[in-house]
């Protein structure tokens, strides 16, 4: 996957970011992205950015689950449809998508995982 550097606005001031796979100290990784294609804020090729798309994590990550374009989960015990807010593992899936969530979040996430691994 190719890496790219776009600018996102966070705290009042701009900064760069290299979109793509990020992968963290911890193991945890995550697809992030904006363009005009993207799940984004602004929804162009410029940036700066506010909200990005977030996508596939490696494991769940309940700070992204009020994003989730999946809302819920079907219960195969009780057959019944639950909301996240009541489900207690709140992604099943690393297939999941989180669109426009705020890149403050993405910096809180990575910071919860050990911060952002460094590439060599």
């Amino acid at each position: 996957m190719s890496v790219y550097i776009k600018q996102i606005e966070i705290e009042g001031g701009i900064r760069d970011f290299e979109f793509g796979q990020v992968e963290c100290n911890d193991g945890f990784t995550m697809s992030v992205q904006a363009s005009r294609e993207h799940y984004c804020n602004p929804r162009d090729n410029d940036g700066p950015y506010i909200r990005v798309e977030v996508g596939f994590p490696s494991n769940p990550e309940p700070l992204l689950a009020p994003y989730s374009e999946i809302k819920g989960d079907w219960d195969e015990k009780t057959d019944q449809y639950i909301p996240f807010s009541d489900c207690k593992l709140l992604m099943r899936t690393p297939t999941q998508v989180f669109p426009y969530t705020p890149i403050e979040l993405v910096y809180s996430v990575i910071k919860r995982h050990g911060g952002r691994k460094k590439s060599n």
